[in-house]
């Protein structure tokens, strides 16, 4: 096999062309203007001031001067407590005594399914009843207990 060279080819003479831009080009230098800066108006030359001014000395104005007191300023007054925002929840309406007593199951052997106010879950539930030494938070039904305790 054989392989190709670049006489094996018949290619057109190149053309030179032009460089994209000039060869000879020097970076123009920068303008450096060495002259001492003068003000464009004159300037009134001031007196040197008594107290020599540097950076650690701060000079702070004076205040107004004025009859002198010894008495410290008025205290502000207190504030007017702020009035209780209308939509903050009531609380909850005061419950009959009967409600506040606990659920007694009480001793005996009976087992009868009453209804009580919890105060635990702040609301009727049913309950064991023995028959015997509860209290009057013992209702018979849901309802009663939701009638006397709401």
């Amino acid at each position: 096999m054989k392989l190709l060279s670049d006489t094996d080819f018949d290619l057109p003479t190149p053309i030179p062309l032009p460089p994209p831009f000039p060869i000879n080009v020097q970076a123009p230098i920068p303008f450096v203007d060495t002259a001492p800066l003068q003000a464009p108006f004159p300037m009134p030359l001031l007196p040197p001031s008594p107290v020599p001014i540097s950076p650690q000395v701060p000079i702070l104005p004076l205040p107004p001067l004025g009859p002198m007191s010894l008495t410290p300023p008025p205290l502000p007054l207190p504030l007017p407590p702020l009035p209780v925002p209308p939509f903050l929840p009531t609380p909850p309406p005061a419950l009959p005594p009967i409600c506040t007593m606990p659920l007694v199951q009480g001793p005996c052997e009976e087992r009868h399914i009453k209804y009580g106010y919890s105060l635990s879950i702040r609301k009727c539930s049913s309950f064991i009843y023995s028959g015997c030494q509860g209290n009057a938070n013992n209702f018979a039904t849901l309802e009663e207990c939701l009638k006397m305790c709401p």
